[in-house]
């Protein structure tokens, strides 16, 4: 049970700011995210050392400002030859798609105000293909509930779904939540966890997240990151979702970061129908997903040495225990190596004499 819940935390950043207390609601909403990470670990295969994402919207507009965020991020953390963004968009009442559907002003206005790749900003649209891209892109992250619905809604066969479900996930999935809650415990797992992921951006995007962090104290503000990401029931009962602005006069007026209350003091705008806080939502999101994908990969690699280490250590021990230790490392590492150039190739040789070295110390320790 420990192991599970080291991969866990491992697999997927929202854990490390999750409790772990097992709950005696028959559905707890962090059980079941946890349920999702495993799944979505599972379905991964870390093994070709890169993955594909592919940002899906209904809008022409949320996609790619995700995909242009993700790649920032992912450029931040000199991961650009790992992972591999792109976004489309699935045909919707608002928006018919087509192969080649130009981005409107407002869209254009933000990626330009977060400083976005203009290439990926300023490309034609294009519309989501089932019979093409749920089979080419590693994970496929939808903007909102409606959209992942009505893509595996589209999938016939039971046993089917179940397989794209784990590879088709909510961009808020990746949220970490309380992450811009700053804890008094700096020992805690989620106050390293939340380090860890702001620590992902570079100074301007931290920048945007950080100016809004101590009003998100507030409980009534916690978990509005997460809830803006989706479809949700206005104080009137009618379902609503955040739009994104149409123009940039729309962007610039009607989406201050700053508002005046009814006393005509300056104040923050968090109000949940507000873009800055949607904007705040989906950096902290896109973080989550490069995090969760590094993680992955770095597991893969970190489990597979140690089966090479398992593997090898009976033989290595027993025939180079009289060898001083210069020449012990060399044959071993030989021997590592012809097992598996890619799983040694991904380390250091001063990372797999170290792990060479600590897994040596534990079996004696072990043994003793």
């Amino acid at each position: 049970m420990t192991i599970f819940y080291s991969l866990l935390l491992l697999a997927f950043p929202i854990l490390a700011v999750l409790s772990f207390t097992p709950s005696s609601d028959p559905f707890s909403l962090s059980e079941y995210q946890k349920a999702r990470a495993l799944e979505t670990f599972q379905s991964l295969d870390a093994s070709r050392f890169h993955f594909q994402i592919l940002f899906v919207d209904d809008d022409n507009a949320k996609g790619r400002i995700a995909e242009g965020l993700f790649a920032r991020i992912v450029e931040y953390n000199d991961a650009m030859c790992v992972l591999f963004p792109e976004s489309c968009t699935i045909p919707s009442r608002r928006i018919v798609a087509e192969m080649d559907a130009e981005p409107h002003e407002g869209a254009l206005a933000i990626c330009e105000s977060l400083g976005l790749c203009p290439a990926r900003s300023e490309a034609w649209g294009t519309a989501l293909d089932l019979s093409y891209h749920l089979d080419q892109y590693d994970l496929i992250v939808t903007m909102d509930d409606n959209i992942r619905s009505r893509i595996l809604r589209s999938i016939v066969g039971e046993k089917e779904q179940q397989e794209y479900a784990a590879k088709c996930r909510l961009l808020s999935d990746f949220l970490p939540e309380g992450v811009l809650l700053e804890s008094t415990n700096t020992n805690s797992s989620s106050s390293n966890d939340a380090s860890t992921i702001l620590d992902m951006l570079d100074g301007e995007l931290q920048d945007r997240v950080k100016v809004l962090s101590p009003l998100l104290r507030e409980e009534e503000t916690k978990n509005q990151l997460s809830d803006i990401l989706h479809r949700y029931f206005d104080d009137n009962g009618l379902l609503f979702q955040i739009a994104v602005p149409a123009n940039k006069d729309e962007f610039h007026a009607s989406r201050p970061r700053l508002i005046l209350t009814p006393s005509g003091a300056a104040s923050w705008n968090i109000h949940q129908e507000s873009w800055p806080l949607t904007e705040v939502a989906m950096i902290m999101a896109t973080a989550g997903i490069t995090r969760f994908c590094l993680d992955t990969i770095q597991n893969y690699y970190d489990q597979s040495f140690q089966n090479l280490l398992e593997i090898n250590y009976p033989i290595l021990h027993k025939n180079c225990v009289d060898d001083d230790d210069a020449l012990q490392w060399e044959k071993v590492d030989a021997q590592l190596r012809r097992c598996s150039h890619l799983i040694c190739g991904y380390f250091s040789p001063g990372e797999r004499k170290g792990r060479w070295e600590a897994y040596c110390r534990a079996k004696s320790n072990h043994d003793t």
